[in-house]
């Protein structure tokens, strides 16, 4: 079959998008297109077997450039003949939708998400439109997937949401084997590691007062490692004044957004990884991919105790369970590692085992092209 992947938000090497399902595709002897506005300085090509396509820019907001962005996707996605168009935002179900009325041809629906609760979590959207505009979301969302012939989720317990669609495949973003290798070297040393989006909601605060009660209360010498996209200007401005204000710049490293394939040498150097996700209902749904990452590294865990982090941690053994708001917690379970090395040794060790045995994208992407199989069976001749 020759897919299309399309998105308006997600970039050239998107971890999901290209890194896992686009390439997973392309080794189980389908034809890939990945359409995308945000080609990261590549030439349109091939690359390793995904041909990647990119739309012009807009020169405006991204939020006020989405329906030019509709418009030459739809565009892209008429300029080849395509058997399956796999769409990976919500709001392009409708785009999606139009081009299976049109060409008579497949339509995936990838939610990589619970969206109405990341609504919820938009600060760009006034709070008094949030709820009403949440509730549209929800029902939108599930109306328009009815008709798609298959839906993609990334956890359970998003699955259970579309649970009336004959179709749905769960495709957890578990490590790929190939980046995370607990045995190569590290590229920076540091005491404590947090990966992914620099955001209050996705827990920065609370790393960074978990480092200030490990330096200044309990006298520690512990430094942190951040590692991911700070696009806020107000966060970074609130983040510089609190080390500043708490002397903590000899303790703190911040390193910007890098590609998928760099981030394991960032974290092999730490002693434990921490996730310290807020108990919000979006992330009492979607498991936290750093989670995971850390264990294929060899790196003990701290997390916040949610119905997402609890099962995975406690059945490997890999790491401690903290309230996600209480960063004397999570200081308390970061003293206990570090003052245990043997401690330590075992849960970086049976993370690593559980993810070789269970939890690696090579197990989720046996799932993706038995979708497409499927698919492949039901399709009718050009």
């Amino acid at each position: 079959m020759h897919a299309c992947m399309l998105t308006t938000t997600h970039v050239a090497g998107d971890p999901r998008v290209f890194h896992r399902e686009a390439k997973s595709l392309a080794r189980g002897g389908h034809k890939v297109t990945y359409i995308t506005p945000f080609i990261q300085g590549r030439s349109p090509g091939l690359y390793e077997g995904v041909e990647i396509v990119g739309i012009k820019e807009v020169p405006i907001s991204r939020r006020l450039s989405r329906p030019i962005q509709w418009i030459r996707l739809f565009k892209a996605a008429r300029s080849q003949a395509f058997d399956a168009y796999h769409v990976h935002d919500f709001d392009l179900l409708v785009i999606g939708l139009i081009l299976k009325l049109v060409t008579r041809r497949f339509l995936i629906y990838d939610s990589h998400e619970h969206t109405p609760d990341a609504i919820s979590l938009k600060t760009w959207i006034p709070t008094l439109l949030r709820g009403p505009l949440r509730f549209l979301v929800d029902r939108f969302e599930l109306l328009l997937s009815r008709f798609a012939d298959g839906i993609v989720v990334a956890d359970e317990k998003v699955a259970e949401r579309f649970r009336a669609h004959s179709t749905v495949v769960v495709l957890q973003n578990f490590p790929i084997l190939d980046f995370f290798n607990a045995n190569r070297d590290a590229r920076t040393s540091a005491d404590l590691v947090f990966v992914g989006g620099l955001s209050k909601t996705a827990g920065v605060w609370t790393a960074l007062e978990t480092l200030r009660v490990l330096v200044q209360e309990k006298r520690r010498r512990v430094t942190l490692l951040l590692v991911g996209r700070l696009h806020d200007r107000r966060l970074k401005e609130e983040i510089q004044s609190y080390v500043t204000k708490h002397a903590l710049q000899n303790s703190l490293t911040i390193i910007d957004e890098i590609p998928h394939e760099q981030i394991a040498a960032q974290i092999r150097g730490a002693q434990i990884g921490l996730v310290t996700l807020s108990s919000l209902p979006k992330f009492r749904k979607n498991i936290p991919q750093k989670m995971f990452e850390y264990m294929a590294c060899g790196v003990p865990v701290v997390a916040s105790d949610l119905p997402t982090t609890r099962p995975f941690i406690e059945d490997a053994r890999c790491g401690l369970l903290v309230d996600g708001s209480d960063p004397q917690g999570f200081a308390a379970a970061v003293t206990q590692l570090l003052d245990d090395p043997a401690l330590r040794c075992a849960m970086a060790r049976n993370g690593r085992e559980a993810v070789e045995r269970i939890y690696n994208w090579q197990v989720m992407e046996q799932r993706l092209w038995d979708l497409y199989r499927v698919l492949d069976a039901r399709r009718r001749p050009r």
